[in-house]
């Protein structure tokens, strides 16, 4: 008797894992399609996040793979081209015109940008040619199949800017790092989601009347993602939120 339990209980497993597995690949084949859309419509960064997630999802499936070759062609697509649009002369523009006379007599200032590195031209006003002061060379880390990848000149500069999200879409990302509950923590009556809705507004910009209509069904002891005022409401709210955990490249800390 006991060995039928075991096997039963086995079988419910093996079953329950089965369906989460097909849930996944679902998931994924439906990104993939979005991706590829986004592709067609000429945003790239889009489809480049979206076979990430794919990627992260479950990188051992063929459609994982297929994600990563196309994501590599499109960072490099997008690497040459930026390199491409900056490659020339630059010249510096005196702000005081080409009338006033400097005290250095500096006439003008270039500098030319190649594949492989940056010159830095002067030239004075008793001259007739551009000197080279300095080079600097560029170092690039190329986009690998099997590396996370970053394009890098000289001094690392912010990668991504996400400062006009939406309202709603800031909530998920803050309940996804754990601030909300962390807010909650340190209050002297967790309960009460007005309270919340006051804190988080001194912080995010957001009213605290709309952050209470978000976080009501959010943080109730009734979850209600359905509700029309969830942010959850919207799916396309949740992907965005995910996407940008991932170029942030920090933990879902609900996982």
């Amino acid at each position: 008797m006991k060995n039928v339990l075991f096997v039963t209980i086995l079988l419910f497993f093996v079953q329950k894992n089965s369906a989460q597995g097909t849930d996944r690949s679902e998931y994924q084949q439906q990104l993939y399609t979005a991706a590829i859309k986004s592709y067609k419509n000429g945003d790239n960064i889009d489809a480049i996040k979206t076979f990430a997630i794919i990627q992260n999802i479950n990188p051992k499936a063929d459609i994982s793979k297929k994600a990563s070759q196309k994501s590599h062609s499109l960072k490099t697509i997008l690497t040459d081209n930026k390199i491409n649009s900056l490659i020339g002369n630059w010249k510096w523009i005196l702000k005081e015109g080409n009338w006033a006379i400097r005290e250095d007599n500096l006439g003008g200032k270039m500098i030319t940008i190649t594949k492989d590195e940056i010159l830095f031209y002067e030239i004075y006003r008793t001259s007739k040619k551009w000197d080279l002061i300095k080079t600097e060379k560029i170092n690039l880390l190329r986009y690998s199949n099997n590396t996370n990848h970053t394009l890098k000149i000289e001094n690392e500069i912010p990668e991504y800017d996400f400062s006009d999200n939406e309202d709603k879409v800031k909530l998920i990302i803050l309940e996804k790092l754990g601030v909300i509950d962390y807010i909650k923590s340190i209050q002297q009556k967790p309960e009460v989601i007005s309270h919340t809705a006051e804190i988080l507004s001194s912080f995010t910009g957001i009213k605290s009347n709309s952050l209470y209509s978000y976080l009501r069904p959010m943080i109730s002891p009734q979850r209600d993602d359905s509700d029309k005022n969830s942010p959850y409401k919207n799916a396309d709210n949740l992907l965005k939120a995910n996407r940008q955990i991932h170029d942030l490249k920090i933990n879902d800390a609900n996982k």
